[in-house]
């Protein structure tokens, strides 16, 4: 027979248990991160995958839309700078979040670049026939290899003005000018997707009741999340209604403050039909450090707001 003492001790213990699955359910349930940097929500299993990596930051920047529907599959998806998350139910629990291969759906062949001789600090794929050499295999090794960035798919290649690389979900971007930790990047292949390649991931058809347009909401983000102090950037601007329709024909002007204090004025087109315009600039400054991009609309009888940014190093 079981004292009292012993009778209380397992009540605690289901006590216990009963709180932490309660909360940690709860916790489930409600995780999440917001990102002031573009103004959009990470939740969910998309959480659990972009927070798993060591580095997301720097592997997949901030999210540049929230959690949407891929038109053409029907499937949940979210982009972000420098990727794609895309959920698939049909998949085991733990891989439920893959990687679209964005590397393959934007590569186009450009100047090959030969490697010297043979060179220890090379690694060969024999899947695609492409090997991985010198600063890019130690970022690659680094920062999550074949798992990350999937198989190379080209090897080094002269393309805008830089030696680069592409892998299935990624380009590596060479800058000898940066120090010497930061001279390989990431190109923003994510952002470069969602406006050069696809429309916007949700197509809706505007209802004729709700044709009014009463309401804006803005969201900027620039295309590279880093620049050197001579270089160029451009600022991606997304306009939608109170119902999250695009809106086309908005004006849309922006204010960039370098970190010199010095200030610049742009004049971007009108949105097209997905809402969706930019503008370009030169980044000439001889100071390091973020940059503030304020981002005004005009529509109608309507304006509204919102800033973003971008870090400028040496």
């Amino acid at each position: 027979m079981i004292k009292k003492t012993g009778w209380i001790l397992i009540i605690l213990i289901i006590i216990g248990v009963g709180f932490f699955l309660t909360w940690g359910g709860a916790d489930a349930q409600f995780r999440r991160s917001e990102f002031p940097e573009t103004g959009h929500i990470l939740s969910g299993e998309f959480y659990d995958f972009y927070w798993s990596a060591e580095n997301p930051i720097l592997v997949y920047g901030y999210p540049i839309t929230d959690v949407t529907t891929d038109i053409n599959t029907g499937r949940l998806v979210q982009y972000f700078q420098r990727a794609v998350f895309v959920l698939d139910n049909q998949t085991p629990s733990d891989i439920h979040i893959q990687l679209a291969p964005i590397g393959e759906y934007l590569y186009e062949p450009g100047e090959s670049v030969s490697v010297a001789g043979k060179s220890t600090n090379c690694q060969n794929f024999s899947e695609t026939g492409f090997q991985v050499c010198y600063a890019f295999l130690d970022f690659f090794r680094e920062n999550g290899g074949v798992e990350q960035f999937g198989l190379p798919i080209s090897n080094f290649e002269y393309k805008y003005g830089r030696i680069v690389q592409y892998f299935q979900n990624a380009r590596f971007e060479w800058y000898p000018e940066l120090p010497s930790k930061h001279r390989v990047k990431l190109a923003d292949l994510g952002s470069e997707f969602f406006y050069t390649v696809g429309e916007p991931p949700i197509k809706q058809e505007r209802n004729e009741i709700l044709q009014d347009v009463i309401g804006l909401g803005v969201r900027a983000f620039p295309q590279s999340a880093v620049t050197t102090l001579v270089g160029s950037q451009t600022i991606y601007v997304l306009v939608q209604d109170q119902n999250l329709f695009p809106v086309p024909g908005a004006q849309v002007e922006g204010l960039v403050e370098f970190p010199s204090g010095s200030e610049k004025r742009y004049q971007a087109p009108e949105t097209d039909a997905n809402g969706v315009t930019s503008f370009s600039f030169d980044v000439e400054t001889i100071k390091p450090g973020r940059a503030f991009v304020q981002i005004f609309v005009a529509y109608q009888e309507l304006s509204e707001s919102t800033k973003t940014s971008f870090r400028i190093w040496w």
